[in-house]
């Protein structure tokens, strides 16, 4: 099984677009940052990498194009992936007791009209990974926390979907690019 460097978690958008490019036959080596990515790949612990590098709404996302310039790699595919932000809680939990959302910072912007109509006194968490924040509420298992990322995010933890598809911009797709070391 071929191991592949994403930035981010298992039901995550990388993780999504990863097998979009790749099929199911894959092994994810979940990282924390997209340096992180290269640096996996540099050191021959995967095969493959995945980072996003623009999205429709965000534009592009030069940390990571940067980073195809210091590093030798070959891109070799690329794949966009709809974007649909979802407000995820514990099962049972009401949207009105929500206290705290978390997610990754270029999330929460895509949903400041949601959260500002919604729950505008819910204080907001940056977190490293969409995916990452609801792994940390299904953990927590508080009903006063919230997390903003993909459905499949929601359906891996068994967490609730209370709202679907609540960023500004419903025509939201992020752009990733799947690349390998050069060979010299």
């Amino acid at each position: 099984m071929v191991k592949v460097a994403i930035q981010g978690y298992q039901a995550s958008f990388h993780d999504v677009a990863a097998h979009k490019m790749l099929g199911d036959d894959i092994s994810i080596v979940s990282c924390d940052t997209f340096v992180d990515v290269f640096k996996a790949l540099e050191r021959g612990d995967v095969t493959y990498g995945v980072v996003a590098t623009s999205n429709s709404i965000y534009g592009p996302i030069h940390e990571s194009l940067h980073l195809f310039d210091q590093y030798n790699v070959n891109v070799l595919d690329k794949t966009a992936v709809p974007i649909g932000q979802c407000l995820i809680t514990m099962p049972g939990a009401k949207l009105p007791e929500i206290t705290h959302v978390y997610s990754h910072p270029v999330a929460l912007a895509q949903c400041k009209g949601y959260l500002a109509e919604h729950l505008p006194n819910a204080i907001l968490v940056s977190h490293a990974d969409t995916a990452g924040a609801v792994a940390d509420i299904a953990a927590w298992q508080d009903p006063h926390k919230a997390a903003i990322a993909g459905e499949a995010a929601a359906k891996l933890h068994d967490m609730q979907l209370m709202a679907a598809n609540i960023q500004a911009e419903k025509d939201n797709f992020t752009t990733f690019f799947l690349f390998t070391k050069t060979q010299s």
